[in-house]
Formats: structure tokens, C-alpha cells, sequence
């Protein structure tokens, strides 16, 4: 549930950044991603 919240969040957030920010939006998550799943 609060894993969902998050990525509602962040996918929120990225809704309102220019397209150019996609590449390091996309290497960004999968960097956040793991320790985000383990906690």
C-alpha cells in the first residue's frame, strides 16, 4: 500500500517535469527501486 502511494507520488511528480528528464527519471527508479522494495 505505501509502496503504491510512492510510486502514485513519484509518477505525479514526474507527470509535471519535462520530457527530457525520462532517461534520468527511468535510471533514477530502478537505482530507488531495491532498497525501496526491501524496506
Amino acid at each position: 500500500m505505501l509502496l503504491l502511494f510512492f510510486v502514485f507520488l513519484s509518477f505525479s511528480y514526474w507527470m509535471r517535469r519535462p520530457k527530457a528528464t525520462v532517461p534520468l527519471f527511468v535510471s533514477s527508479k530502478v537505482v530507488d527501486f531495491p532498497p525501496t522494495v526491501t524496506l
